[in-house]
């Protein structure tokens, strides 16, 4: 029986199809554009875009290749800490792609920093050796002359080099799902060809959810403001569904349906559309059938407690009826990402690759929760990869998993992948390793390999000229404490200092031209939860714990129907901490419980950090440090991914925690906070924490 709420074929789409297809003829004739297809979670982008690549290769007369950006593992975006690496799996496909003789033209085209970025495994392009093993020659001879300058934008500029010589000769459509996850060097890509998209034979479409971009994608979402009006992009918004689109959903999940309209209200109430939603009520409700034995609906059914109230309850009402080693498998499929590989799941499962192969086959024609998505090249071997149907899915499973096996897992991942690293000969391989290896490596505590494999990414993309991702290696590298101050500690600061500094004496800045997006308003009227937040922070600072209590909790007595989950348990958290400052500690602990509950269904990062922050600091005032320390670590590795107030707030608990317990520590962790206030110029709030109290 399918679990899975994946519909069979595409539903209110047609006119979305319609318009990438007449793009695609455009770009067949000469004159290529690019597409933005932009929806949020649930709304159906991946399967949009697994029909824009059928359809595409059924007409002989182009080639089209799909390539999803990874998504982040735990509080790790991999795509900002991969330099080209979308691109550099295009170049990948096209290879497999040609034929013996268009295949070594393609890879004369591909230059020096692009070819060693693609990640062959064993002798698979064979017509590629020889100017492989060259290029690499050439690598090695030339690496310690080159200048930072002179290396800018060799990848950029060699990829648009081979992908302008591949479509003299064939059309191209290129899909590069979750783009919002891409690297800034990839972006800067985008921009080369927009340049001469209009004369090219290229559609590139990139499908993406708008807010994730705006709000942790900075080089994407400039992008998206200065070219917003260009001519030579096309947006595409995916709508949610009618009630006429959820009644055509009912037909494919529900047997013999002919139309019931009070259904159809109810679920178009019930999910507001959301394509996701929709269809995972529809999958429960095809196991548990709304319909009266007559025929008739069972309207009390809907009202009853028996139907599950949300995305999740639905998904999880659904799986239960999943045998418990089904869970455990799935759960444990998780631990690797969204994605996941035989390779390391018969590790995991500590079993030969033909039984773990034979298990995940079993569970996706049973369930259709995974499915398999072919072999391809990751970690230094060519290994079936496996991926989540959807992502709640995905969140749902990794959620299941308790702190201490999630440890384990990824400790086990990490180790296995540091074995991959070590035993690889090849320069190229290892960098592509080191990106997954930082993100297990955090999630598993052990900061020493991150910081390690950090400063190796940050070289590779010194290597390809993108100083975006050597910057965002040393920011996650310095928000993670050595466990063991060591020599060798010292020598990756010093390294990393240095690159930092090339990249500072060499980069040519007239090559930034994107200017940063101006910040749009909604035009949603919604409770201002900002006004409320500095309303209780005055009363906090004040010492006047009660006024804030009651500010935040008239406010959403008033007003919780009107704002969003996350708002709602930010404000939860932001209530048990003002209640551990007022030595109320029982009700922090109700406030926080409170804020758990509503993020377990609605997860949101930055307020989950701020619970995780309230959490610690109330164990610190009831005298369990450890418990506090469990805290602190896990907003540390969220807040890397975070605004700078989270950093801030995060630093500061930190160093209140240690200087009792481990003053040098503490010394450095302080240090760190007053270069973010200075950054920030919080002059007061450096005086008053460093000299006074824990900052809110």
């Amino acid at each position: 029986m399918n679990y899975t709420a994946r519909p069979p074929y595409l539903v209110a789409r047609s006119q979305q199809m319609q318009r990438v297809a007449q793009r695609r003829e455009k770009a067949h004739k000469g004159n290529g554009s690019v597409m933005c297809v932009y929806g949020e979670s649930g709304y159906g982008k991946s399967i949009f875009c697994e029909q824009l690549l059928q359809d595409a290769q059924s007409i002989g007369a182009l080639d089209a290749v799909y390539v999803e950006c990874p998504p982040p593992i735990g509080s790790v975006n991999l795509g900002a800490i991969q330099p080209m690496q979308p691109f550099a799996h295009v170049l990948e496909q096209l290879l497999e792609k040609s034929t013996v003789t268009a295949k070594k033209k393609l890879a004369m085209n591909i230059g020096l920093t692009m070819l060693g970025m693609i990640p062959f495994v064993g002798a698979a392009f064979d017509a590629t050796k020889e100017v492989m093993r060259d290029v690499r020659e050439f690598k090695r001879d030339s690496k310690k002359v080159r200048k930072t300058n002179e290396q800018k934008n060799d990848a950029v500029d060699e990829c648009f080099h081979a992908l302008n010589q591949y479509v003299q000769e064939r059309t191209l459509v290129i899909i590069l799902d979750d783009a919002q996850w891409m690297d800034a060097q990839s972006v800067e890509m985008v921009e080369k060809l927009l340049g001469t998209i209009d004369s090219m034979r290229i559609l590139l479409i990139l499908s993406m959810q708008r807010s994730t971009a705006e709000a942790k994608n900075p080089a994407l979402a400039a992008w998206i403001q200065q070219y917003k009006n260009d001519d030579r992009i096309e947006d595409i918004d995916l709508p949610s569904f009618s009630s006429n689109d959820i009644s055509e959903c009912c037909a494919m999940f529900l047997p013999s349906y002919t139309g019931n309209r009070i259904l159809e209200e109810w679920l178009l109430h019930r999910s507001a559309g959301i394509p996701s939603t929709v269809c995972e009520y529809l999958n429960y409700f095809s196991r548990n059938p709304p319909f009266k034995s007559d025929g008739t609906l069972d309207a009390e059914l809907l009202d009853s407690n028996l139907v599950p109230a949300s995305l999740q309850a639905a998904f999880s009402k659904n799986v239960e009826q999943l045998s418990e080693d089904d869970r455990t498998l799935l759960s444990l499929c998780s631990a690797e990402g969204r994605e996941f590989t035989v390779f390391i799941i018969a590790h995991l499962l500590n079993t030969d690759t033909l039984t773990a192969i034979k298990r995940l086959k079993s569970l996706q024609h049973r369930t259709g929760i995974v499915r398999s998505v072919g072999p391809h090249a990751r970690y230094g071997v060519k290994s079936t990869m496996y991926e989540f149907t959807q992502a709640l899915h995905y969140t749902y499973f990794h959620s299941t998993l308790e702190y201490e096996e999630k440890t384990e897992l990824h400790n086990r991942i990490t180790k296995l992948l540091q074995k991959q690293y070590n035993d690889s000969a090849d320069e190229g391989t290892r960098r592509q390793i080191a990106p997954y290896i930082v993100a297990h490596s955090i999630e598993s505590g052990d900061t020493d390999t991150a910081r390690a494999m950090l400063l190796e990414a940050a070289e590779a993309a010194e290597q390809t000229g993108s100083k975006d991702i050597v910057e965002e290696s040393y920011r996650l590298f310095s928000m993670l404490p050595p466990q063991v101050e060591t020599q060798r500690f010292q020598q990756e600061e010093t390294a990393f200092e240095e690159l930092r500094n090339r990249f500072r004496e060499h980069a040519d800045d007239s090559t930034d031209t994107l200017e940063q997006p101006a910040i749009e308003t909604s035009e949603i009227d919604r409770p201002d939860v900002g006004v409320v937040r500095d309303d209780a922070m005055e009363y906090f600072f004040s010492g006047d714990y009660d006024s804030a209590l009651e500010r935040i909790g008239s406010f959403l007595e008033s007003s919780a129907q009107y704002i969003e989950p996350s708002d709602y348990a930010l404000l939860l958290a932001m209530s048990s901490r003002i209640a551990t400052e007022g030595n109320l500690f029982s009700e922090a602990q109700r406030y926080a419980a409170e804020a758990q509950t509503i993020l377990s269904d609605s997860p949101n990062p930055y307020s989950m950090c701020y619970l995780l922050n309230a959490l610690g600091v109330l164990s610190m005032r009831e005298r369990n440090p450890q418990q506090a320390w469990l805290y602190f670590q896990r907003a540390a590795q969220s807040s890397a991914d975070l605004s700078d107030d989270l950093k801030l707030l995060t630093l500061t608990n930190i160093t209140m925690l240690l200087r009792e317990s481990n003053p040098k520590q503490a010394r450095k962790f302080e240090r760190a906070a007053k270069q973010l206030c200075h950054s920030l110029h919080f002059t007061s709030v450096m005086e008053t924490v460093f000299y006074g109290k824990v900052v809110e």
